[in-house]
């Protein structure tokens, strides 16, 4: 054996499952404080309310120190978004990808938002709470990862507009993204209706929300010229 031989030629030849251990350990403590946070906050929020809940008692439950949370979410409405974002990414998935896409497009709409008020019925309070802070809150690593997953569900909302178009159904030049937005401005105001009902039911909350899809369907159904200047109305 060279008693001269370079540390690093020794060290060079260490196993690869010995070099690559240590960012792997890092990556995984990292994993595991993230699941440990999300779940802390999600328990606490629906426990004790989102208003009365600390970071303090967040990091306690989570069993991380109060600075390691700052390093995952920069708020409580931030962690918010932690809590959700997975869960609404998996949604967008299950209900676009098995959407049939051989049926007309009202019923397509209501197969998507009947997944999303199934999620939503089974956790109502973290609903309610989601639904209330969300909206307008844009701030925060976390809120950009979640407005990214809006933004991807507007995206595959759009593609269900165009193949509808397509296949004849939407006869107006009103572009596929405005109606697409419109689709998912009348679910959003609908849903928030719904959830806040003390005797809800699935069933209920898809009969209102497709009476008003299909008034939509039915309009971008006939040829109509679009005009971005509207008659002013003046009191």
């Amino acid at each position: 054996m060279n008693r001269n031989a370079d540390p690093q030629e020794k060290s060079s030849t260490m196993p690869a499952s010995e070099t690559n251990s240590s960012p792997s350990r890092r990556e995984q403590n990292k994993a595991d404080k993230l699941r440990r946070i999300r779940e802390a906050a999600h328990e606490l929020f629906v426990t004790d309310g989102f208003d009365d809940t600390t970071l303090r008692q967040i990091a306690a439950r989570a069993d991380v120190g109060f600075g390691t949370l700052f390093r995952y979410a920069s708020s409580k409405r931030d962690l918010l978004f932690l809590v959700v974002t997975d869960d609404l990414r998996e949604m967008n998935r299950h209900a676009f990808e098995n959407a049939p896409a051989d049926v007309p497009l009202l019923d397509q709409l209501m197969y998507i938002w009947q997944i999303f008020y199934t999620f939503f019925d089974a956790q109502p309070e973290l609903a309610r709470l989601t639904l209330r802070e969300l909206h307008f809150y844009a701030e925060g690593a976390q809120a950009r990862k979640f407005y990214q997953v809006r933004e991807a569900l507007m995206l595959r909302l759009t593609e269900v507009v165009t193949a509808a178009r397509q296949h004849g159904e939407i006869n107006t030049t009103t572009s596929d993204s405005r109606i697409a937005r419109a689709i998912f401005d009348i679910y959003s105001a609908e849903v928030r209706l719904w959830i806040g009902e003390k005797d809800r039911s699935i069933a209920s909350g898809m009969v209102e929300l497709r009476q008003l899809l299909r008034l939509l369907v039915t309009g971008i159904g006939h040829a109509m010229p679009e005009s971005d200047a509207g008659t002013a109305c003046t009191p």
